[in-house]
């Protein structure tokens, strides 16, 4: 009986962790969200004041940061609980039975 206290203990402190973690991720993101904008806006400003119109350079900029802030919306909000491989094990397992 000790044990298994010990186990859900274990397992509480394991969800908390994993919890903290995942807050921590999506508190990032949020800022990741906040600055995108602001800085490709400062880019493009440059851009525009130095007159170099024939190449927009800052689409590269923006699109790369934007495949990146997209991942990071996909780990912060799209991962949530067990992983990919975790779940299609049990639905595997559940086919087999």
């Amino acid at each position: 009986m000790e044990k298994k206290e010990k186990v859900n203990s274990n397992t509480s402190d394991e969800d908390r962790k994993k919890a903290r973690v995942l807050a921590e991720t999506r508190y990032w993101f949020r800022w990741h969200l906040v600055l995108y904008p602001i800085i490709n806006t400062g880019l493009f400003v440059i851009w525009y004041l130095t007159g170099a119109m024939e190449f927009l350079w800052p689409l590269i900029p923006a699109g790369f940061w934007a495949v990146g802030l997209i991942a990071h919306y996909v780990i912060a909000y799209r991962s949530v609980g067990k992983s990919w491989i975790d779940k299609e094990t049990e639905t595997i397992l559940q086919d087999l039975s």
